[in-house]
């Protein structure tokens, strides 16, 4: 399940979490069928769309773009 507020954006699963401040994210890719967030050029994560509703969807691009995250 991803998660994101004001200080950064996290992903539970039921091996783990993990979460990262909004300053670590290299850039991000708003692709058609995902977000895919850099920490550098080797290492991502993917959020697929689908997992998404319309109002989170609007909500993680606001809080992306708030943050300065390059490519929002």
């Amino acid at each position: 399940c991803w998660s994101w507020d004001e200080d950064g954006i996290g992903l539970t699963t039921a091996n783990g979490n993990a979460r990262f401040a909004w300053s670590e994210l290299y850039r991000v890719h708003k692709g058609r069928r995902a977000f895919l967030l850099f920490l550098n050029d080797y290492r991502n994560m993917i959020l697929p769309r689908e997992a998404l509703d319309s109002a989170q969807e609007q909500s993680l691009a606001e809080a992306l773009s708030a943050n300065k995250v390059p490519g929002a």
